[in-house]
């Protein structure tokens, strides 16, 4: 059985296409049973939201309980070098290359 199939025999097609069996009075009185359908939606929302809270709360105790299993904490960040003093002759070399990329980036 296909979900064409299934879908057709779960919903009255006919009842869907009659303008009088839809609205409100449909959902509190119908074949539907609107209220039901809505509560337990909102039953399995609640549920899955609560394990989701559940989970994260024990999360850390479960990790802890890992641990032998988690290989050790390494230190992976260093020291940032102290800045390196430049010399003229570099500032030099600077100011140099800079002016001809100005000359040649003006060329035609």
């Amino acid at each position: 059985m296909d979900f064409v199939q299934f879908y057709a025999l779960a919903a009255k097609t006919e009842a869907l296409q009659d303008p009088a069996k839809r609205g409100l009075n449909n959902i509190v009185h119908g074949d539907f049973n609107g209220f039901l359908v809505a509560a337990t939606g909102l039953l399995i929302v609640f549920l899955a939201l609560t394990l989701i809270s559940v989970f994260i709360s024990l999360l850390p105790k479960i990790l802890d309980a890992l641990a032998f299993m988690l290989p050790a904490e390494h230190e992976h960040h260093s020291y940032a070098p102290a800045a390196r003093q430049t010399s003229d002759n570099e500032k030099i070399a600077a100011a140099v290359g800079f002016v001809l990329h100005e000359i040649h980036s003006k060329q035609p």
